[in-house]
């Protein structure tokens, strides 16, 4: 484990190479789980005021659930619903061929909706946890992702760099930058 700040951060942060291939996973990520995307209380009241913009967008079964519980609570804290126990999150539509894509992304791309996704969602497979006792960010690693990984692809955190600004902010993420050696490039 290693800090920046206040949050600590898994060793496989340092080393770990990875870039999405949706094309091969499919976005088999928003598919699987025994929950869906965490959210913040912020997020949960923006899904619930845009969930008439994106119900449009939404698989029959998707709908039926969303348009029941936009957001769920485990635990006290908001989630996206799924379709079923462990089944998909409930704003999975279809994309091009076989691939799933995220309703609120697609929304977000064609400027319907000023809400991306939420940023768990952005920042996987990095998860981030807060308590009341400390911050994390750790990786997950699924089967699903494996292609995504290895020594071709950029450092996980530069191909990550736009959810990690919106999740910590930019001088945090200059920071995480510098304790791994990485050049911060600012994109204006």
């Amino acid at each position: 484990m290693f800090f920046v700040e206040d949050v600590m951060l898994s060793d496989a942060i340092r080393y770990t190479r990875f870039g999405c291939r949706l094309m091969t996973c499919k976005g088999k990520c928003c598919e699987e789980g025994d929950s869906g995307a965490p959210l913040t209380e912020l997020e949960a009241q923006t899904i619930e005021a845009i969930l008439p913009i994106v119900a449009s967008e939404l698989e029959p079964s998707g709908l039926q659930v969303a348009s029941r519980r936009a957001v769920v609570r485990e635990q006290g804290r908001p989630h996206t619903p799924l379709v079923g126990e462990a089944g998909p999150c409930a704003y999975l539509i279809p994309g091009e061929g076989s691939v799933k894509i995220c309703a609120f992304e697609k929304l977000f791309k064609e400027g319907k909706i000023g809400f991306l996704k939420p940023v768990s969602c952005h920042l996987f497979p990095l998860i981030f946890k807060e308590t009341m006792f400390y911050r994390s960010l750790s990786l997950q690693t699924r089967e699903s992702c494996m292609s995504s990984y290895g020594a071709a692809g950029p450092h996980i955190v530069e191909f990550l760099k736009e959810p990690l600004i919106r999740q910590f902010g930019e001088d945090w993420v200059k920071k995480l930058f510098l304790e791994l050696n990485l050049t911060f490039e600012s994109d204006s």
